[in-house]
């Protein structure tokens, strides 16, 4: 998910800033045709730098959206509003294109949050048992790199909390996290966690390929043996696998 919100909202804002111009984006299509890259026809027809909309498969989308809005201009370039919206999802960030550096599209103060569920559906534990993992992540600040001339993003660095955690019914409460992507497509999301089932560590670790959860606990057997077992616990230590797209 994380790559294709960065892929969305690159191509979208990307083309959009550096058309420079109210031109909709069926004109610009009809006027350079194939010279546009190929991730452009994710943004709509109607779409124009003062306000725009972008989603896989327009003209109906169906999973994350991204719609934009210009917030100001001044000496240090331009700035736009931007939300997406996915199935359990709804973020909001600050990006900005400065003429000094117009390859680069910068983006800041995320905010919003992101349900644990469906990004968790698909992930098995060692012992070949549904994650079952509920909760959300929610960001509140934070800044990334867009690199419009590559077509991905170059780097991320976003604060928030896990909230309202549960794992195979059990609470683990919530605690700081921290979203780091230093080299695309591998990401990490670090926390700590504290509920009524004790104190752990979560860490998920991301690429193409998929990512590996591990959630580490502070005192294991404050927990039933039933339970680690079902979940092919080892040392402490719970293990999944999250399987990559395709």
């Amino acid at each position: 998910m994380i790559r294709g919100v960065a892929a969305v909202l690159g191509l979208a804002l990307g083309l959009v800033a550096a058309a420079l111009s109210e031109a909709r984006m069926g004109h610009l299509r009809m006027l350079a045709g194939d010279a546009l890259p190929h991730w452009s026809t994710a943004i709509a027809d109607d779409a124009r730098l003062r306000r725009g909309r972008a989603a896989p498969g327009n003209p109906d989308p169906h999973g994350a959206v991204l719609q934009w809005a210009l917030d100001g201009v001044d000496r240090d370039g331009l700035r736009w509003r931007v939300e997406l919206t996915a199935p359990g999802a709804r973020l909001e960030a600050r990006a900005r294109l400065a003429p000094a550096a117009p390859r680069n599209l910068r983006l800041s103060e995320f905010s919003g949050a992101v349900e644990l569920a469906p990004l968790t559906a698909a992930a098995h534990t060692e012992s070949a048992v549904a994650l079952d993992a509920d909760g959300r992540i929610a960001l509140q600040g934070g800044q990334g790199r867009f690199d419009l001339r590559a077509g991905r993003l170059a780097a991320l660095e976003a604060q928030g909390a896990l909230e309202a955690v549960t794992i195979a019914g059990r609470d683990f409460g919530a605690g700081p996290a921290r979203l780091e992507l230093t080299s695309a497509p591998d990401w990490s999301l670090r926390a700590g966690l504290e509920g009524r089932a004790g104190a752990a560590r979560l860490e998920a670790q991301g690429s193409g390929a998929g990512a590996a959860i591990t959630l580490a606990l502070e005192d294991p057997d404050a927990l039933p043996r039933d339970w680690r077992t079902q979940l092919g616990m080892a040392d402490g230590v719970l293990r999944a696998t999250l399987p990559g797209p395709g």
